[in-house]
């Protein structure tokens, strides 16, 4: 569910970033040509799961990336069969990528008064 969501939130309304693990979109072909912005996504697969095979992930994130070149549709793949996150290796893909995808904006001088002047190169 949060994939589709997430893969339709877009331009404005694009999230910070949506983690998929062992999931795949349900009809991967239903996303439609977008130009905006797209959300990041990061798709966690199992090259041992046999209820969202690996295959079905790719495609999902082909899917997402032919509808917008512009997304980042990373797929890692791990030895495990279909479960949460579980391993070092895992978390720490999750991390690289939170740590890539979500930032805080950058504070303006005018955030600190009017009084204040931003010098900038």
């Amino acid at each position: 569910m949060a994939l589709d969501v997430a893969a339709r939130m877009t331009g404005t309304e694009r999230l910070g970033g949506c983690a998929v693990v062992a999931a795949a979109a349900l009809e991967p072909a239903s996303y439609k040509k977008c130009d905006e912005a797209p959300t990041p996504m990061i798709l966690i697969a199992g090259t041992r799961d046999v209820v969202v095979p690996a295959e079905r992930v790719r495609e999902t994130a082909a899917a997402l990336v032919r509808r917008n070149p512009g997304c980042g549709a990373e797929v890692h793949e791990f030895d495990k069969e279909h479960a949460m996150v579980k391993s070092q290796p895992e978390a720490e893909a999750l991390m690289r990528f939170w740590s890539k995808t979500l930032t805080l904006p950058r504070p303006k001088a005018s955030d600190y008064g009017e009084d204040v002047i931003e010098v900038t190169s």
